[in-house]
């Protein structure tokens, strides 16, 4: 838990500075409701979180984050 901790706190102070406060609440406000939803269908289909279903949050969650941004920075 303190690993994850600060592993997050250190991301979103990166994005924070290199993003600016809107694009990194949209990117964050995105990958929680990518996550909420992840665990959401894996405990309803599959009985619980896999290793599959965490790498698969991941990837997906990388791509909303990056999709975020760019609609952000070019909306």
């Amino acid at each position: 838990p303190i690993a994850l901790a600060l592993a997050s706190t250190t991301a979103l102070a990166l994005a924070l500075s290199l993003c600016g406060l809107a694009p990194s609440a949209a990117a964050l406000l995105a990958a929680l409701l990518i996550a909420a939803l992840s665990a959401t269908f894996a405990r309803r289909t599959l009985g619980g979180r896999t290793g599959d279903t965490l790498g698969a949050t991941v990837a997906i969650t990388e791509v909303a984050v990056c999709a975020t941004l760019l609609a952000v920075w070019h909306g």
